[in-house]
């Protein structure tokens, strides 16, 4: 289980993997993590990439409550934080699903999800072909 995040320069993206066994306590811990690091700087377009979440019940409450997390930690910012979710596989997609909707009414986040990295890539303006980082180790 693992939650790893990486800036893709000099597009300033940031790149975040999630692996493994996560509950929506990691995701939300993480994030606020990467949050309270990132004060003065937050990125405004994350690719996020859950393809490889093999185990991940939330409840309805929990997804809400990762939803709140993120929006909150963009209330002061100007222009909205672009979220791209990548979900290759149909369980990890029916997941992000759920996230995608729940934050349809939050006006700081702009979700989209895609099947493939590429695509989640290309949403969030980079050309065809940028490499990402790789997953550590």
């Amino acid at each position: 289980m693992a939650i790893w995040f990486d800036t893709l320069e000099p597009s300033g993206i940031t790149v975040a993997r999630l692996e493994g066994a996560i509950t929506p306590a990691m995701v939300a811990k993480a994030l606020a993590a990467y949050f309270e690091d990132r004060r003065a700087t937050r990125p405004r377009r994350i690719l996020a990439d859950v393809s490889d979440v093999d185990d991940f019940e939330p409840s309805y409450n929990d997804m809400v409550e990762v939803v709140e997390l993120t929006s909150a930690a963009f209330a002061a910012e100007r222009h909205p934080l672009r979220l791209a979710l990548a979900a290759t596989g149909d369980l990890q997609h029916g997941r992000a699903s759920l996230f995608l909707a729940l934050a349809a009414d939050e006006p700081r986040l702009d979700v989209s999800l895609h099947r493939s990295v590429a695509e989640a890539a290309r949403a969030l303006g980079l050309p065809r072909g940028t490499a990402l980082p790789p997953p550590p180790g």
